[in-house]
């Protein structure tokens, strides 16, 4: 990825543009998944926007799709592997912050998608991040994810409802930190694919020190877990990436009501 230095900001809800680019790199992940290939995001400013491109050297779209592919319900995926609601959903949020979306692709040679966002005139960033969010939670939660934007995105949606956290890149730290005291977190989340420790074997480890731990394990291949052998495991909760926040938020409520 690449980030043009100096960029301003936009004004918009943080779960929203999380959202934004978690759809289109996971279309652009399906794309290269049998082929391997090249992932490119870059974000840049040109006039009075924000150019977000998501770029892969994946199978591609034909011409005939591509005139679907903003259609609700349409996916060029196979059966079972997405409910096509991906880019209608990104264009909706796109559309609401007065932005534009385009797709260009031709098959075996790739696909681009461009997102232009409108600079704000007024009103800060941090004032449009907050609009949904009311502060009603309670509770210390670990978050645990090898890539510590994801954690710190985690950190500041779950905080913005009043819980306190903890984010840890690192598996084998989280839990040699959480042996110190089993009872000082109320709940965990971790992500699955982590380098030395994975998150079920992780959650086995906290299992064993605390039984009744909620745990919440967030998965990115749907293919290598299933609901059975999550539970078989004693974790409570598993949600498939891109992680809707607001779902992610209900879930922690419901584990610690």
């Amino acid at each position: 990825y690449k980030v043009q230095k100096n960029c301003n900001t936009i004004q918009a809800n943080l779960s929203q543009i999380y959202q934004v680019i978690t759809n289109l790199c996971s279309n652009a992940h399906h794309a290269m998944e049998k082929t391997g290939g090249i992932l490119k995001v870059t974000l840049e400013q040109r006039d009075n926007f924000l150019l977000l491109i998501v770029k892969d050297t994946g199978i591609g779209i034909s011409a005939v799709e591509q005139e679907q592919v903003f259609t609700p319900f349409f996916s060029t995926k196979e059966t079972k592997k997405g409910v096509g609601l991906g880019l209608s959903l990104v264009q909706g949020i796109v559309r609401n912050l007065h932005g534009e979306i385009t797709l260009e692709s031709k098959l075996g040679q790739g696909t681009q998608v461009s997102v232009l966002f409108p600079l704000p005139k007024q009103r800060s960033l941090i004032e449009a991040s907050k609009v949904s969010f009311t502060c009603s939670g309670s509770g210390h939660i670990l978050i645990v994810d090898d890539e510590p934007l994801i954690g710190e995105l985690y950190r500041e949606i779950i905080e913005e409802y009043g819980f306190s956290t903890t984010v840890i890149t690192n598996a084998s730290l989280a839990l040699s930190l959480f042996q110190k005291d089993p009872q000082y977190f109320d709940l965990v989340v971790t992500d699955l694919e982590m380098p030395l420790l994975t998150g079920v074997e992780l959650s086995q480890q906290l299992l064993k020190l605390r039984p009744n731990l909620p745990i919440i394990l967030n998965t990115g291949n749907s293919v290598l877990l299933s609901e059975v052998r999550v539970t078989e495991t004693g974790i409570r909760e598993y949600l498939s990436k891109p992680v809707q926040l607001s779902t992610l938020i209900e879930t922690i409520e419901k584990l610690l009501k």
